[in-house]
């Protein structure tokens, strides 16, 4: 159940992205594209699915395994990963949101 509530979710924010994208242009579009293939990306859902199956309710495993990719993506050397950050925090709180509806 909380699997299917996360795979939900992370539907949800997709949807709700693609709208956006229509009346986005360039560079916004752009970044709402870069969220919609981040949260289509299984090895970004695939540790918070994990964590749920091993028993934690899905916000508490999407929030961590997001925080554990931000963390990395903090941690880099490189501007481009570091400011892939934010949008990581973006993509994690429109899924929570979706989740908490």
């Amino acid at each position: 159940e909380e699997q299917a509530a996360l795979v939900s979710a992370i539907g949800k924010a997709v949807g709700r992205l693609a709208v956006l994208v229509e009346t986005a242009d360039g560079e916004a579009a752009g970044i709402l594209e870069f969220h919609i293939a981040m949260l289509e990306d299984d090895a970004l859902s695939g540790p918070a699915l994990a964590a749920i199956g091993a028993g934690q309710p899905a916000d508490a495993a999407w929030r961590a395994a997001l925080d554990s990719e931000i963390a990395g993506y903090e941690a880099s050397d490189q501007d481009y990963f570091r400011a892939r950050a934010a949008d990581l925090r973006d993509i994690r709180d429109q899924v929570l949101r979706a989740l908490s509806e």
